[in-house]
């Protein structure tokens, strides 16, 4: 999968509100412009697997809002082709992109990472990813 810096809106570590507090999840988000690119650049495979990776966090954008009818609504149209930008994406890419757009709508981002899977502390690797993105935006 390929992310370039120029679709590449927001990263920041993902956070919700619960009972009037702010809880850091165990995530860093990425907000794209557009999903094209990326699901043009997922393999079926890393798809599928991210897919399965984020149910908790679809669960978790769920009971964020107690809105059981929007995942409701969400389920039944898992399997229905997704349509970004004229682009009509059909199967796993069209679930992965659905389930993007939902989680953007619910917790801001479209891209989720572990920081279990980070080699280095979550601010850390954040403030790197945006002297890189800085330096890229430069470049250009």
């Amino acid at each position: 999968m390929t992310l370039e810096w120029l679709n590449l809106q927001r990263i920041d570590n993902v956070r919700v509100t619960q009972n009037m507090e702010l809880i850091e999840l165990p995530y860093i988000g990425f907000k794209v412009k557009k999903m094209n690119p990326v699901l043009d650049s997922i393999s079926p495979r890393l798809a599928t697997g991210l897919l399965t990776e984020q149910r908790p966090l679809l669960m978790t954008a769920a009971t964020h809002d107690e809105d059981l009818h929007s995942l409701e609504q969400y389920l039944s149209a898992e399997f229905s082709p997704f349509v970004s930008h004229g682009e009509r994406y059909r199967g796993v890419l069209a679930m992965f992109g659905r389930r993007s757009e939902t989680l953007a709508e619910n917790l801001g981002f479209h891209l989720y990472v572990s920081h279990d899977a980070l080699d280095r502390d979550s601010k850390e690797m954040l403030t790197l990813l945006r002297e890189w993105q800085q330096k890229a935006m430069r470049g250009m």
